[in-house]
């Protein structure tokens, strides 16, 4: 009987730095990626650039992520008004009439006009910016990841 064995604890320094080079790697060009369709997507769109946040470790890991210059781009993404594409967040709790009040100012009912979340004439079209950029960036992610 011939056995042979390798003892590799040695050498996990030298493979951890090569998977975290890698990874870096990987999440560095997914990033750069994402911001290329996120660019493409907002052409047109009221200085809507995007900055690429490089690969860095977390607490959980590593991450790279794209961030938008622009503070409203989520109205840019999803649309406004008529216009939205996703429903409104707490939808179930939005009442028709409440009650404001106010220091120094007599409190007074306030009454929501359904007509101004529904009507097509107003609002932001969405331009969806967002899906289709973490899609690509996951697509380069992995392709980066399975070059040699």
């Amino acid at each position: 009987m011939i056995t042979s064995s390798v003892n590799s604890y040695d050498f996990f320094d030298r493979f951890t730095e090569q998977i975290e080079r890698r990874t870096l790697h990987a999440l560095n060009e997914a990033a750069r990626q994402g911001a290329i369709v996120a660019d493409r997507q907002s052409v047109g769109l009221h200085s809507l650039t995007w900055r690429v946040i490089l690969g860095h470790g977390t607490e959980d890991g590593w991450a790279s992520a794209i961030k938008a210059k622009h503070p409203l781009w989520h109205i840019y993404d999803f649309g406004s008004l008529g216009k939205r594409g996703r429903t409104l967040k707490g939808n179930d709790r939005r009442k028709d009439s409440w009650t404001v009040r106010k220091r120094g100012i007599n409190p007074y009912v306030a009454h929501r006009h359904p007509e101004t979340l529904t009507d097509p004439d107003k609002g932001i079209k969405g331009r969806t910016i967002s899906n289709p950029a973490r899609t690509a960036g996951r697509k380069a992610l992995i392709a980066a990841l399975r070059r040699r």
